[in-house]
């Protein structure tokens, strides 16, 4: 069963708290500026404190459809790259890694619906070899949306939150605030391949606004 947005998000953003202590903001945000700046060929992913916790490259290929997402460390190590042959608006959308076999090691779809929100997948073996699976339901009016892990036969468990805000966080240096994509997620969820999501959303809501 769902709850309603606003519990969810409450209900969610207060169990950061208490992990963290009270502390705001909670340590389990990721933040991306909105809009798509690619003045140093990357994406900045910052943690709370401001500090840079990933980067987001993409390759735009000349065929049509046809793009490289990598996510890095703030070092710009690779973490992983995403291939797309279908990465275009008005399409259905999927991207997958490989690693040297015949099945995709990462898999991560956009599924377009007709008069209705966007809907997100994506799946990936946790470290134990277990392949986990992940639905991100659209907001019909905005960017923003629920994260939850999946499995047949048992119930959907909320671990992650987007949304759009204004941050006045003191690092961003601007007292009018910044329009920002949030990532909020629970200390269980996997933080990789919930930014790969948060980038991708965020990528495809600006590049197909309108479409």
């Amino acid at each position: 069963m769902q709850l309603p947005s606003a519990l969810t998000l409450t209900t969610l953003l207060t169990s950061f708290a208490m992990s963290a202590r009270a502390v705001y903001p909670p340590p389990n945000d990721y933040i991306m500026s909105m809009g798509l700046d690619w003045a140093n060929n990357y994406l900045s992913v910052y943690n709370s404190k401001g500090e840079d916790a990933f980067r987001w490259y993409k390759d735009y290929r000349r065929i049509r459809g046809s793009s490289s997402t990598t996510l890095a460390d703030g070092s710009s190590r690779p973490l992983f790259k995403l291939e797309s042959t279908t990465d275009s608006c008005r399409h259905n959308k999927r991207f997958l890694q490989y690693k040297g076999n015949t099945w995709a090691e990462r898999d991560y779809r956009l599924q377009l619906r007709d008069h209705r929100a966007d809907m997100w997948h994506f799946n990936y073996p946790d470290k134990s070899g277990i392949r986990r699976y992940y639905r991100f339901n659209k907001n019909s009016s905005n960017m923003g949306g629920r994260i939850y892990r999946v499995a047949r036969g048992q119930k959907d468990v909320l671990e992650g939150l987007l949304r759009t805000n204004v941050r006045y966080d003191k690092w961003w240096n601007d007292p009018k605030g910044r329009n920002t994509f949030t990532l909020s997620i629970v200390d269980e969820a996997p933080v990789p391949e919930m930014v790969m999501l948060m980038a991708l959303v965020l990528e495809h809501s600006i590049l197909c606004r309108g479409t």
